[in-house]
């Protein structure tokens, strides 16, 4: 898990560099550094879903955005994942060993400040 986590922090301050790029920020260190810099707080959750009998009566939870800066999942083969494109839900394929990226609110928060040049 050490080992894990290590390999997650590099990748999200290489996604946070690419962002930066993206959105054309001078500062290619300027996302990293508005969501706390070297304090970020990195969150694991793992989660076991184990086969249902009755898949039919599970609800799951209600639909959201997430609220962190980015989430990112490695899924297993529990379908179930969806996105909001426009007004439709989408389901997000199962694909083994590949990372899904979601860029949560706190990125969309930020890069509307940065974009304005607002000093925070």
């Amino acid at each position: 898990m050490d080992e894990y986590s290590k390999k997650i922090c590099k990748l999200w301050e290489v996604l946070m560099q690419d962002l930066c790029g993206g959105l054309g920020l001078a500062n290619e260190n300027a996302l990293h550094e508005a969501l706390g810099g070297e304090r970020k707080e990195i969150h694991f959750t793992i989660n076991y879903y184990p086969p249902c009998p009755q898949p039919e009566q599970v609800l799951g939870i209600s639909a959201h955005s997430d609220v962190d800066a980015l989430t990112i999942l490695l899924q297993d083969q529990t379908p179930g994942l969806q996105i909001l494109k426009g007004d439709a839900w989408l389901e997000v394929p199962c694909i083994p060993g590949v990372l899904v990226v979601n860029i949560g609110d706190q990125i969309e928060v930020n890069t509307l400040i940065l974009s304005l040049d607002i000093d925070i």
